[in-house]
């Protein structure tokens, strides 16, 4: 059931409080009740608000992840922070120039016969501009340049923070995601799902998805709808330049597909913007 606006209140009011369940969940003993995500300790978070059951999580600052201050890159197949071409989805890109930092080029869209790259929107924050493979963190320059930044919506209201951007003439692209594959279809997040990702910073990981609808402060904003992803490993699912990648899921007959688009995360959770709202919002489909 949806949570009430009382306890969206409650929990607003305490400044530890960094998001938690729009709906109620299946929480590990077996009880229906809410998700709460906190910087470093429970503050004031009850134990129970309207009979539900809280679990707090403590998950640390939830930032944007278009960082280049750490370098944790765990990989398979190439480097992300290397130039490559043909292009494909999982490896750095930034803006240039002013570039905010680097992010991910997480996977290809189309918009009619036209192929897009899609990213974060934090990541590409000027249409018009250029966006360079690899980003200019990884010493990209103008003769790196592989596209320009076509639309970009970031509304943290509708849980969406994305952008894509025209592929240039010549430069070629294969629908692959770097030591994952190709993405058969998209989908909807489900608790419990193992989700992986591969980005510019850590690279290939997996995690569980712990949330399919929350409220999450990112970078001082409060993003509505989101997913949780919970890492399986100390590192991180993601981290600073990480933001813009695809997060991925397998089909019972083993195949990839879609269910979200980094924005942020903190040291253990990242959270994700379900695809299909970003799809629709920028007005493509997902390159199959």
């Amino acid at each position: 059931m949806n949570v009430s606006g009382r306890i969206t209140q409650l929990l607003a009011a305490d400044e530890q409080v960094v998001g938690h369940s729009q709906q109620t969940l299946l929480l590990p003993d077996g009880r229906e009740g809410i998700r709460v995500y906190v910087r470093d300790d429970r503050g004031t978070v009850p134990d129970h608000i309207d009979g539900l059951p809280v679990l707090v999580e403590v998950v640390g600052r939830v930032e944007h992840h278009s960082l280049t201050s750490i370098d944790l890159t765990t990989q398979l197949g190439l480097d992300p922070r290397t130039r490559t071409r043909p292009l494909v989805g999982g490896i750095s890109v930034s803006q240039s120039p002013h570039a905010p930092g680097d992010g991910t080029l997480g996977y290809f869209v189309r918009r009619a016969d036209l192929l897009l790259l899609l990213t974060a929107a934090h990541v590409l924050t000027s249409q018009g501009q250029s966006v360079l493979q690899p980003g200019t963190g990884d010493g990209g320059t103008n003769d790196d340049m592989v596209a320009t930044t076509d639309t970009r919506v970031y509304d943290p209201a509708a849980g969406i923070d994305a952008a894509i951007a025209r592929i240039a003439t010549g430069v070629d692209c294969t629908l692959d995601i770097n030591g994952l594959g190709p993405i058969a279809t998209t989908g909807p997040a489900a608790l419990n799902q193992v989700a992986y990702k591969s980005g510019r910073t850590t690279g290939l990981t997996a995690g569980m998805v712990i949330d399919t609808d929350c409220v999450q402060t990112v970078g001082g904003q409060q993003f509505q709808h989101q997913i949780v992803v919970d890492a399986f490993a100390a590192s991180g699912f993601s981290q600073g330049g990480d933001s813009g990648s695809l997060v991925v899921a397998r089909n019972t007959a083993g195949k990839l597909f879609a269910i979200g688009l980094i924005t942020g995360g903190s040291g253990r959770i990242s959270v994700v913007n379900p695809i299909g709202p970003v799809l629709t919002r920028l007005g493509v489909t997902l390159a199959v």
